[in-house]
């Protein structure tokens, strides 16, 4: 018997001698399968009988003097010319098979190669160790002059301790205390890396599929075991915890002919998807003839249980010929004895044709999806880097701005620029806000420069002119109203003091020309962060 969650290897052994074909075979072991022991010469006899046959396979062995021939034996059949039931054995052996349930897609694999708490402890491992560094430095060459020294030096010690973790670091340190602390923080590295490693890779050779149900003869015990009749209920009540079968547990209304193996498996395998039975249990004839097209439309769901095997149950059935019994159990011993046999067996005849391991216990191939705890956006940020270059850039230009509200402004600009290119996580989005942020601060500075430069002119020429008595000359309008006219009511709407009236043609040229390359109203912000 078998068992899906369930496969089978039961059949029917039949042994005669040249002639001497079984006369009948009842309607009891329907479905089963024979297999006889027959002479070359009678081969052509036995053939012109079965050639009606579907089921029907011949297989010479090369090294004996007999050719096994195997077939289903239907209700109805009728071996002629012998005039007397000789011998029958039935051999059962349960085989099993268990459903499968589908492994999601690993897309984390960073996370999956450690847990959680093993993470938090190898970070606050390498923080301790930078502090550590830090302190032996302290020690070796004493305090930082400055608050700001001691933070870089100590960030620098941490980063350090960090790229040791990951073997790309390449500090050496001077004196003795440090060099035996960088030797014990390596062998902490090379621990932690070969286990994650190791972990890493039994997570990417596992299967991609998990067995459901019994896998050992343990497990049986306290499972339901599916049959496709009631009359074997009996046989398996102290192998399993429960039994249900067609027979006993069908809907009402519905009943299930003694010949109809296929539907009776087919309502087993409902049974075992539907989760009303852990594992289906029949012969290998019910599963690998009768049922063999319904077990392979199902390999995604089922999968043989290697581990549960039932014994061979062997039924001897004689009238007037004990010799013949006698050849029945030569015939098995020297089944038994030959591998070569059963293996002709599982090519030729499909015993053991079922949902093969390939297919269930691949790994799935690694894709661009599964990686993406391990893209560079995520690991090695980018673009997040280069903002924080820009945010210190902008910082530096504002501190060039000698008024207080102007580098308040410039400082919250940067500020907020790096605050939304790292909450992006799109690409494209990321480098069109850092692009346009590269330009509104570079042509900030440039406005600076050009801003003090004419500041520090008119200041020179105001000190050579004429006695300060004499009154200024009135402002010259603007060169282009429109664009003043716009700068203007853009800050009127945002309450912004920026007064565009001692503004000379460059500089509205500049902004003109900013706006002509599609910046737009962007140039507005920037006279926003640059001029109040």
């Amino acid at each position: 018997m078998s068992a899906l969650t369930a496969k089978s290897s039961s059949g029917l052994l039949l042994s005669a001698s040249a002639g001497r074909l079984l006369e009948a075979m009842s309607s009891d072991f329907v479905g089963f399968t024979i297999v006889s022991k027959v002479r070359r010469g009678d081969l052509e006899g036995v053939r012109s009988w079965l050639h009606h046959r579907g089921d029907v396979n011949f297989v010479v062995h090369p090294r004996t003097k007999f050719t096994l021939l195997m077939f289903a034996v239907h209700a109805s059949a009728r071996l002629p010319g012998a005039a007397d039931v000789a011998a029958l054995l039935l051999a059962s052996g349960a085989d099993a098979n268990a459903t499968t349930h589908e492994l999601e897609p690993a897309r984390r694999l960073l996370r999956d190669g450690f847990h959680w708490r093993l993470w938090l402890a190898v970070a606050a491992t390498v923080v301790v160790g930078g502090v550590v560094a830090f302190a032996i430095a302290v020690a070796a060459d004493g305090a930082p002059r400055t608050l700001s020294a001691g933070v870089e030096s100590a960030a620098t010690q941490l980063y350090h301790a960090t790229a040791l973790l990951l073997a790309g670091d390449d500090f050496e340190w001077l004196r003795g205390p440090g060099r035996a602390f960088r030797l014990g923080f390596l062998f902490f590295a090379l621990v932690t890396s070969a286990t994650y490693t190791a972990n890493l890779a039994a997570f990417l050779t596992r299967p991609n599929v998990k067995v459901l149900g019994p896998q050992t003869m343990d497990d049986l015990a306290t499972s339901v075991a599916c049959v496709e009749y009631g009359s074997l209920v009996a046989m398996l009540g102290s192998l399993v915890a429960g039994t249900i079968s067609p027979d006993t547990h069908a809907a009402d209304g519905v009943a299930y002919g003694y010949d109809e193996l296929g539907a009776r498996t087919a309502w087993c395998v409902d049974a075992v998807l539907g989760g009303a039975a852990d594992i289906f249990i029949s012969n290998d004839v019910g599963l690998h003839l009768v049922g063999l097209d319904l077990c392979l439309d199902h390999c995604e769901d089922l999968h043989p249980a290697a581990g549960i095997r039932l014994m061979m149950l062997h039924t001897h059935v004689f009238a007037n010929d004990a010799a013949l019994a006698r050849n029945i159990s030569s015939t098995i011993d020297a089944l038994y004895s030959y591998a070569s046999i059963y293996a002709v067996f599982d090519e030729r005849f499909r015993r053991a044709e079922s949902c093969g391991e390939a297919e269930v216990g691949e790994t799935t191939q690694i894709k661009m999806g599964d990686m993406a705890g391990a893209r560079t956006r995520r690991t090695m940020p980018a673009g997040r880097a280069y903002a924080l270059s820009l945010y210190r850039r902008a910082l530096r230009a504002a501190f060039l701005c000698p008024d207080p509200s102007q580098r308040a402004t410039m400082t919250a600009y940067a500020r907020n620029s790096f605050r939304d290119s790292a909450r992006l996580s799109d690409a494209r989005r990321v480098g069109t806000l850092l692009a346009d942020a590269e330009e509104q601060i570079s042509w900030s500075e440039s406005l600076h420069r050009r801003r003090r430069h004419g500041e520090d002119a008119a200041a020179d020429a105001a000190a050579a002119a004429a006695p300060p008595a004499a009154a200024a000359p009135p402002a010259a309008p603007p060169a282009d109203g429109g664009l003043a006219a716009e700068l203007a009511a853009y800050a009127k709407k945002h309450s912004l003091p920026i007064d565009v009236s001692h503004w000379d043609a460059d500089e509205l040229a500049g902004l003109r020309a900013a706006e002509l390359e599609g910046l737009g109203l962007h140039a507005v912000e920037a006279v926003r962060l640059a001029a109040k």
